[in-house]
């Protein structure tokens, strides 16, 4: 697998975190960490949003695809939300949808801006921040206040730490649902430098455990080497019940925020996903999976 990341992405550290916990190796190619992504725009059509995977001429948009396709590969179905239990796939998309923008919104403005700034020029620095602005503008998600956001970071550390009876969330091996917080306090921890209370013993072990997974047996490559693999192979087959007969265009876009299209042609449909094709320049054809759930099509 290949993954589209950059270092301060919490959604990309929620897949590199579990690419480690999962023995798979895999490939690192770094972008910008706002648009325009020359290379990765003409694989995905435009998406906007970071993590995206690709295997061969397979490309796949949303964690939730990407995780699945972990799940997949790795024989672990307890990664994936359609194949985990349904309480914990309950407790993972409820803790995510409800908690991903308060943790942003509580790491210390300050304390990011050193970070960042050992990852990234000034210069990028302020386009970053232009552009995060741009998308809160454009979000269909009301995005809560500083002083409310703690308040929901700090329920929801509380809330883990008394949920934690084992060594993870739901029993003693990692699930969808670890993978689906972790990324929420190492946004906090990792980037703004605020250490776990010391009253959530159980929740410091478990963030600790979690950590110790690191980022697995990875090898970074370049755009052209994506790319490359993107035309020298084909998609791989679809389903017989997934193939959708007929060329129709169609756009997707998520219902959210980064409400950018990508147009091309359905060419498979599952429950869980859409898959359309487009032409890449300099000749090939791209498949690339979106999620239905949190994204629409028209």
């Amino acid at each position: 697998m290949i993954l589209f990341n950059y270092a301060l992405s919490p959604y990309a550290e929620k897949v590199r975190l579990m690419l480690g916990c999962s023995g798979l190796s895999w490939v690192s190619v770094k972008v910008p960490p706002m648009p325009p992504r020359k290379g990765l725009d003409e694989l995905t059509g435009g998406y906007n949003r970071i993590p995206v995977a690709q295997s061969g001429a397979d490309i796949f948009c949303d964690t939730k695809i990407i995780t699945a396709e972990i799940a997949q590969a790795a024989g672990r179905p307890e990664f994936a939300l359609d194949s985990a239990d349904p309480e914990v796939a309950t407790f993972a998309r409820s803790r995510e949808r409800d908690n991903f923008f308060p943790a942003v919104r509580s790491a210390p403005a300050k304390a990011m801006m050193v970070r960042a700034l050992r990852e990234h020029l000034p210069i990028t620095l302020m386009k970053l921040m232009k552009d995060r602005a741009k998308m809160g503008r454009a979000s269909k998600v009301k995005m809560p206040n500083v002083e409310e956001s703690k308040k929901v970071y700090q329920q929801m550390l509380s809330d883990l730490n008394q949920q934690l009876s084992d060594e993870f969330l739901f029993g003693g091996l990692p699930s969808i649902a670890d993978f689906s917080v972790y990324h929420l306090v190492w946004f906090n921890v990792y980037l703004g430098n605020q250490a776990i209370p010391a009253e959530f013993e159980k929740l410091d072990a478990w963030y600790q455990r979690m950590t110790e997974f690191g980022h697995g047996n990875t090898t970074r490559k370049s755009m052209r080497y994506a790319l490359g693999q993107a035309r020298e192979n084909q998609p791989r087959q679809i389903a017989s019940e997934d193939i959708v007969q007929g060329k129709q265009k169609v756009s997707i876009s998520p219902d959210d925020y980064r409400l950018d299209p990508v147009e091309g042609e359905l060419v498979g449909e599952s429950k869980q996903r859409w898959i359309i094709a487009r032409e890449i320049p300099k000749g090939g054809v791209v498949h690339v999976h979106f999620p239905k759930e949190g994204f629409s099509i028209s």
